[in-house]
């Protein structure tokens, strides 16, 4: 009897666990049209997609069709703080844009807001039917780092480091503190 007492409260407890940590994505799609620096560029969104996001759009946004996005979970060296490696950041984010249909995936939290700065969209990026995300490529390229901070959670953090290890095991990186790691 309290074994099942037990079981009741812990398969309980696992549900209440389970359901709190849920997140909703929203999913929409674009085109970059420009690239800023190694994680953060603009979008045309199709007519669909802008229609879709009416409600999370700013009314210029909604008027053009023009979103930011900043890649979701990576650091890349920064333009605005010209830091020595943002222009070799930002071609490598080009190549893996390289003007094709971008799938954007955006968090939505549990009070239907969404993951987005007043400037900009926070998301995951991939590009045409490639599986990888644009953001895990950027680190397994070694021009971007995992940043726990902004990243969607375990997971994502998880295959983050591993393509992070990758990068370094191959010589590749770049140190945000401005050097180059050989």
């Amino acid at each position: 009897m309290k074994n099942r007492i037990r079981i009741a409260v812990l398969l309980f407890l696992f549900t209440v666990i389970n359901n709190t940590q849920a997140e909703d994505f929203l999913m929409f799609s674009g085109q970059a049209i420009e690239v800023w620096d190694g994680d953060s560029f603009t979008v045309r969104l199709a007519e669909t997609s802008r229609q879709f996001l009416e409600p999370y759009l700013t009314p210029p946004e909604y008027r053009t069709g023009i979103i930011s996005v900043q890649l979701a979970g990576i650091d890349c060296p920064e333009r605005a703080q010209n830091h020595p490696y943002w222009q070799q950041s930002r071609t490598q984010l080009k190549r893996y844009l390289n003007n094709q249909y971008l799938n954007i995936q955006v968090e939505i939290n549990r009070n239907r807001q969404i993951n987005r700065t007043a400037s900009h969209f926070i998301a995951v990026v991939r590009a045409g039917r490639n599986p990888t995300a644009i953001n895990q490529a950027m680190v397994a390229s070694g021009w971007a780092k995992d940043d726990y901070r902004f990243s969607f959670g375990y997971p994502y953090i998880m295959s983050c480091l591993l393509y992070t290890s990758d990068a370094a095991d191959e010589g590749l990186g770049v140190d945000l503190g401005g050097r180059r790691i050989i």
